[in-house]
């Protein structure tokens, strides 16, 4: 990706933050761009639709306003027409690490990974959570995943910060552990 581009992106998602943050909005476009970023994951034929050069810029942004209707966030819609407008829309997932970024440097806001062998009830992502609130002094979005690599505990990561209290880490401890000595 050119310099430009680059520069491009990283002002668009500290934009994105900034406007998110001056309208108290941030959790929802955040949820908004995540939603997005796991579409377009999961069917990258639809990168290809939004980016068709056969079709005018103006209609498919048209198309993506009804697929989304009311329940996204004009910040979010402002933000996904930019990077179309650029042809950007197949480096969304760039766009998007660099989104978190802003968004914990200038919004104090924090998207957090929980990973365990098993689904976590109610009561414990609650507890998590706030955990996760006091540790960051901030806004904490917690995603879960179940991994049964992790075999037991849980596995934590925000950004370059990372919690491993997982059976499966110990065990990796320990082989070193034994290998070394």
């Amino acid at each position: 990706m050119s310099k430009q581009n680059t520069r491009f992106l990283s002002d668009l998602a500290q934009g994105t933050i900034l406007a998110a943050k001056s309208t108290e909005q941030t959790d929802e476009v955040i949820r908004d761009l995540l939603l997005l970023k796991k579409i377009l994951e999961e069917n990258q034929e639809i990168v290809g639709l939004l980016s068709n050069p056969g079709l005018s810029l103006e209609d498919r942004q048209k198309s993506l306003k009804k697929v989304f209707k009311d329940d996204w966030h004009d910040i979010s819609y402002r933000a996904v027409c930019a990077l179309m407008e650029n042809n950007l829309l197949r480096v969304f997932g760039d766009y998007y690490d660099l989104l978190i970024k802003n968004a914990r440097e200038l919004a104090n806001y924090h998207v957090c990974t929980v990973s365990s062998a098993i689904p976590v009830g109610d009561q414990f992502r609650e507890q998590i959570k706030q955990a996760l609130t006091k540790k960051f002094n901030g806004t904490v979005h917690v995603e879960y995943t179940v991994d049964p690599g992790v075999i037991g505990g849980l596995a934590i990561s925000s950004g370059d910060w990372r919690y491993l209290g997982t059976v499966q880490a110990k065990l990796r401890q320990l082989s070193r552990h034994l290998i070394t000595t």
